[in-house]
């Protein structure tokens, strides 16, 4: 257990996901706040989380959630470790992001040192969305 590592507010955190998803059990909150302590092999300087969701699935919560942990520090608007082009309830935007890793790779960044550590978006997998299915859900 490495209290360092946990992000700051992840009792907010919990309480706001269990609140939103409408999770009544009356332990629903203090299991959320113990999925911030397990232990995994995730490598933020190695690895690459992303995160898709079908619509009207909780995914917008749970993007809000890896903005405020994988994705901090907060730059602006945006999150730095969350690659641009990534929408809490939208498509994946793959112009955006590409533009963005470009532009700082012409800046002299080299590709292992890009901050991004996760993205997330619609997918559309499902078969019902057939021809509106997202470019990411293609993909996939």
């Amino acid at each position: 257990r490495n209290n360092a590592k946990v992000s700051p507010n992840y009792k907010e955190i919990a309480a706001s996901v269990a609140s939103k998803w409408n999770l009544t059990a009356p332990n629903a909150v203090e299991l959320l706040e113990k999925q911030f302590y397990k232990e995994n092999d995730w490598d933020p300087k190695r690895d690459f989380f992303h995160f898709h969701h079908l619509y009207k699935s909780g995914g917008t919560s749970m993007s809000g959630v890896i903005d405020k942990t994988i994705g901090l520090p907060r730059k602006g608007k945006n999150f730095e470790g969350v690659l641009p082009g990534s929408y809490p309830s939208g498509d994946f935007n793959h112009e955006e992001a590409l533009e963005d890793i470009n532009r700082l790779l012409k800046q002299g960044m080299k590709r292992e040192e890009l901050p991004y550590r996760a993205s997330y978006a619609h997918t559309g997998l499902r078969p019902v969305y057939g021809p509106e299915k997202t470019r990411t859900g293609e993909f996939f």
